[in-house]
């Protein structure tokens, strides 16, 4: 079930809003030491996580996003599976700390997911550009549909972020028409942790382009 979330909401997105909410892919790999100088390696490969790839379809089809895909290693039926979504300072080894707790606390299958590698960015702190909010959101719908694919049960899968991550997970839930019809029954549930909550002032910024 989608919910109504007021002012997360902002502009009702529409799927006019989709190209320009889709900044092109332009990298394969992900730095080695991201902009907060952190060790990519210890915290996937190291630690028995998939390093990052572009498996993940974007919503428009035009390349893929940069994700750790860990299925359990006792196969991903009959288990959750936890999506995790970055801040704005893009994914940190709390990130993949999280990963690692919920496959070994919960059984589940994971996917860390990357916006910004795969689209040559470190970081995104100004909030209002082509990847706030409506870009991470559709990245969620696109992983969504992605795992489905694999075989993985919607009524097991769980989307988790915070901060502008949060921000994310509260849009890809938002009660509007393009939502009901692209995210509606694609997540179990999503997690979103002290969000950065702003309205999605999408109009505005084409209108200033």
């Amino acid at each position: 079930m989608l919910t109504a979330l007021g002012g997360c909401a902002g502009v009702p997105f529409s799927s006019a809003d989709v190209e320009f909410f889709q900044p092109p892919i332009v990298a394969t790999q992900a730095p080695e030491r991201p902009i907060t100088n952190f060790s990519l390696f210890n915290n996937t490969t190291k630690v028995n996580l998939a390093p990052l790839r572009p498996v993940v379809p974007t919503f428009n089809g035009k390349g893929n996003l940069l994700a750790s895909w860990n299925p359990h290693p006792e196969g991903v039926k009959n288990r959750p599976t936890l999506v995790i979504v970055h801040g704005g300072h893009g994914l940190v080894p709390g990130d993949f700390a999280t990963a690692l707790w919920a496959r070994k606390d919960l059984g589940a299958n994971t996917l860390v997911l990357d916006s910004y590698w795969s689209r040559g960015r470190d970081e995104n702190w100004v909030t209002y550009t082509p990847l706030g909010a409506n870009a991470r959101m559709l990245d969620a719908i696109a992983t969504g549909r992605w795992l489905v694919s694999q075989g993985i049960d919607p009524n097991q899968l769980f989307l988790m972020g915070g901060s502008q991550g949060g921000w994310a997970v509260l849009r890809t839930f938002t009660d509007e028409p393009f939502m009901r019809e692209h995210a509606k029954g694609l997540y179990r549930a999503g997690i979103s942790l002290y969000p950065v909550c702003h309205k999605q002032r999408h109009k505005e910024i084409k209108e200033l382009k």
